[in-house]
């Protein structure tokens, strides 16, 4: 009796175990594809999908699926296996329009015609000192706020020394689709009268330390080069910064001491064809009357103090949708 009851309790575990399905003939046809899925959807952005089945096989199914839009056509292939679904390093994608790195102005002629935005990082505290080791072995450091022993040997303000604020301005204005769209120039003049010019391709680093050796490097061999060594990513050049501004440029300094204006009625006011050059102080504290010998006016974007990369980033935005680009 109890053998009995073990035997039926065990059957019914199986068909328990079993999927249920309505449609015998269900499992067989499971990778099969329905010929009446529409060709082509539309979605709630009144974007056009195709969709199509390129080919079907037991294992695996090809769809290929465009999506078009007014801006842009983009095509994506994936293959995904059906026998594991949950294995996504199976899905190969292939991306057809790839963006392109936008062709920067080299000749004078493209420099004067293209219309762009200058920025000039005034004031930037970029100074080495040679620094002795316990084990009697020197190098070079880029002087900071926190090493306070070599500034004391110098006798300088500690507080001055802020190569940070250089380094947070950079990452900002690198960073912009300004910059990536090819409608940019930096410029770094220190406060030793270097003046550094910044190449839009250049990859700052993220961390303060390894600026540092970068920097440090730059101003003892005076260029940075690619890894392919065809570039100067970083190069110290002569001064005076107006030598290398487009006749037909507006130049401005950002001050909060200066009268405060809306950049967003501010900036209509510039003529079309003319280029944009502002200069902001990378400096801790101080007078704002690093370009004054040079700019054209000064103005303040903002009632309230703000650091050097928020300025950046306040201007570079408002620029970019005054222009487009987004």
């Amino acid at each position: 009796m109890a053998k009995t009851k073990r035997k039926n309790k065990n059957k019914k575990n199986r068909e328990e175990s079993k999927p249920y399905s309505n449609n015998p003939q269900s499992n067989n046809n499971s990778s099969k594809v329905s010929s009446d899925l529409p060709k082509q959807i539309t979605n709630s952005n009144n974007e056009k999908i195709n969709i199509s089945i390129s080919t079907q096989t037991d294992d695996k199914k090809n769809i290929s699926i465009a999506t078009q839009t007014d801006d842009i056509i983009s095509i994506t292939k994936d293959t995904i296996n059906n026998n594991d679904n949950n294995n996504y390093s199976n899905i190969n994608t292939d991306i057809f329009l790839v963006p392109k790195a936008p062709k920067l102005p080299k000749t004078f002629k493209e420099k004067e015609s293209t219309r762009r935005l200058i920025v000039v990082l005034d004031k930037a505290c970029l100074e080495t000192c040679k620094v002795t080791n316990s084990n009697r072995s020197s190098h070079y450091q880029l002087l900071n706020c926190d090493d306070q022993k070599s500034i004391k040997k110098l006798g300088s303000d500690p507080t001055t020394y802020r190569p940070d604020i250089t380094h947070q301005c950079l990452m900002a204005l690198l960073d912009s689709p300004l910059n990536k769209a090819g409608l940019m120039q930096i410029y770094i003049h220190t406060t030793k009268n270097v003046l550094i010019e910044v190449n839009p391709h250049v990859r700052i680093p993220r961390t303060f330390k390894r600026f540092s050796g970068l920097m440090v490097q730059l101003l003892h061999k005076l260029s940075i080069h690619s890894v392919d060594g065809n570039e100067k990513l970083l190069r110290v050049i002569k001064n005076p910064i107006t030598n290398y501004l487009p006749t037909s440029c507006v130049k401005l300094a950002l001050s909060y001491d200066a009268q405060p204006v809306r950049l967003s009625r501010y900036l209509p006011t510039i003529p079309p064809d003319q280029s944009i050059c502002i200069a902001i102080g990378a400096m801790a504290h101080g007078t704002d009357n690093f370009a004054d010998d040079w700019v054209d006016e000064k103005i303040g974007i903002s009632q309230y103090p703000l650091s050097a990369a928020v300025a950046c980033s306040k201007f570079c935005c408002e620029l970019e949708s005054f222009w487009g680009i987004w």
